[in-house]
């Protein structure tokens, strides 16, 4: 028997095998049109405000990390995940060429309503004292050597590899990247009393 499915696709999943046996209304195989997928993202709460219905958005997939892809926004959550305290962005993306799978992993970025300038410094340049987010100065001292001045920041956007530093520092300022933990170590240890 020749089953014809009513839609031009791929075969994404089969769920009979050749010779079985099944019921009137089980699903044999699932069919997709692969030319345009849905991207879903979780947002924080502070991303997903900006966003509207028919915004765009960038996306990277491991399988090519060298190429960006384009998606628009077709629907954005009314509510916050209990959970995850994220909200729920559903954006679709033209797939001509099939390159991308349903089910891969995306790196999603989000175009700012707004422009503003910020110093990006790499990830472990910043550091955590105090509960505040710092980077350390480097001032050059030719009588003494180098003097480290702490400095509380605030941050933007961020990954493991970089983040960005929206107040706090300005651009030329020696931020100190190799060695951040041990100087926040010197800075934490100052504060602790000595034993009596």
């Amino acid at each position: 028997m020749v089953l014809r499915a009513p839609i031009a696709g791929v075969v994404l999943k089969r769920d009979a095998m050749p010779g079985a046996v099944v019921d009137a209304g089980s699903p044999l195989v699932t069919v997709s049109n692969i030319g345009t997928l849905w991207l879903q993202a979780a947002m924080t709460e502070a991303a997903a405000t900006g966003l509207r219905r028919d915004a765009g958005l960038r996306f990277q997939v491991p399988a090519f990390l060298n190429e960006t892809f384009e998606a628009r926004i077709q629907n954005v959550g009314a509510g916050l995940d209990p959970l995850t305290r994220t909200v729920a962005v559903r954006a679709v993306a033209s797939n001509p060429s099939g390159r991308l799978r349903p089910e891969m992993f995306a790196k999603v970025w989000i175009a700012a309503g707004t422009t503003r300038s910020a110093v990006v410094v790499p990830g472990s340049a910043v550091q955590r004292l105090d509960d505040r987010s710092v980077v350390f100065i480097a001032h050059s001292d030719e009588s003494r050597g180098a003097q480290f001045e702490r400095r509380d920041v605030e941050l933007g956007s961020r990954t493991d590899e970089r983040a960005q530093i929206i107040k706090g520092v300005q651009p030329g300022e020696l931020v100190v990247v190799e060695g951040a933990f041990a100087i926040k170590s010197e800075f934490a240890r100052a504060k602790i009393p000595a034993e009596s």
